[in-house]
């Protein structure tokens, strides 16, 4: 059995890198010794219509994509059946050729269909939409803000000092130490910009902003920490090109008072843009250190931060009623740990959307 799924493995990998005749040949073998049946290689013949995509002489551009299209869609109706390690497989030949708009329709089949991903995934993910990054610009003041373009969204990243910001932006860019990082609270000192993909055609851009947490007199006096607060409500309250609030929440611990006042800061930042005809921010809660939690202490600092979101959401208002927001656990639930939350209740952690 073993050798059967070498082979199984070794003919979609062939398909992945292109090795398209060695791969038929195995394919054939295994088939008709009924080793494995046509639908066992669906992920190969995939990668091969995407590769084939890209190398056609075909020059209009809806012929060229028809076959590689009409394989995607019939994997994304099988996409249960498949295991993880042949669904990236899919995943990085869309990445090679950075075709980003498949990939998310991908990812969003996958989530539809409650099919987890692993870090593979999202590193493959984090290789197709990340070309290139812009990391140098810093700002103290409002006036010292890097231009705002509404062609380059911007996500910004906030919560309670030392709860992992950095090491976010790092995770999701897929660099190991774009954003510095530290063990001692209060290393973040300025609004930190990391522009993605600036001036690329084949790959849209956006930005990451790293800012300060907030809370650790320990390490910073109480007139910069007031100056801080100051310039993330005027940059929520003001910034034309934010698109995405992600607050970040120590799963080890309840909502605490820093975080119960960035919710404050938030309210009045989107009532201030209401006023002023500005468009809303989304607003995403990220449950960070899932990993060090039991199941029950994660349940309860879900629990906790639920109550809040739902007065959140009832104050920041749109026209069609309110804004989204999503609780996300990182790293997810392990199954693995005895200690962390059962497989049949990973649905119910790892993503929660309060409406």
């Amino acid at each position: 059995i073993a050798t059967d799924k070498f082979f199984l493995r070794f003919a979609l990998n062939c398909y992945a890198n292109g090795l398209f005749e060695t791969a038929r040949h195995v394919e054939k073998i295994l088939i008709t010794d009924n080793i494995a049946n046509k639908e066992d290689f669906q992920s190969g013949h995939v990668c091969a219509a995407i590769q084939q995509s890209q190398t056609t002489t075909v020059k209009d551009f809806t012929l060229k994509m028809k076959p590689c299209r009409e394989e995607l869609a019939k994997f994304h109706e099988n996409i249960r059946y498949h295991a993880i390690e042949n669904i990236n497989l899919v995943i990085r030949s869309l990445a090679k050729f950075r075709m980003t708009e498949e990939i998310f329709d991908l990812f969003d089949c996958l989530r539809a269909n409650r099919v987890k991903t692993n870090s593979e995934s999202l590193e493959f993910l984090a290789n197709a939409i990340v070309a290139t990054i812009d990391a140098g610009e810093k700002a103290d003041t409002m006036k010292d803000l890097p231009k705002s373009s509404l062609k380059i969204p911007e996500i910004v990243f906030v919560g309670r000092s030392n709860v992992g910001k950095s090491s976010l932006v790092n995770c999701l860019f897929n660099r190991k130490a774009l954003a510095s990082t530290s063990a001692t609270p209060g290393h973040t000192k300025h609004f930190h910009f990391f522009v993605a993909n600036r001036d690329r055609t084949d790959v849209p851009p956006f930005c990451f902003v790293d800012v300060p947490g907030l809370g650790y007199a320990e390490t910073v006096d109480e007139n910069k920490q007031v100056s801080w607060k100051s310039l993330l409500q005027r940059y929520l309250s003001k910034r034309e090109s934010l698109k995405l609030v992600c607050h970040l929440i120590d799963a080890r611990h309840k909502v605490t008072q820093n975080d119960k006042e960035m919710f404050e800061i938030a309210i009045r930042s989107a009532a201030e843009r209401k006023t002023g005809g500005e468009s809303l921010f989304q607003y995403a809660i990220i449950l960070t250190k899932a990993d060090k939690v039991t199941k029950k202490v994660l349940q309860d600092t879900i629990r906790d931060v639920e109550k809040y979101t739902q007065s959140v959401l009832q104050s920041i208002e749109t026209g069609s009623g309110v804004v989204d927001a999503s609780i996300l656990t990182i790293p997810p639930p392990s199954a693995a740990d005895s200690d962390s939350v059962d497989r049949k209740d990973e649905d119910d952690v790892e993503e929660i959307v309060v409406r």
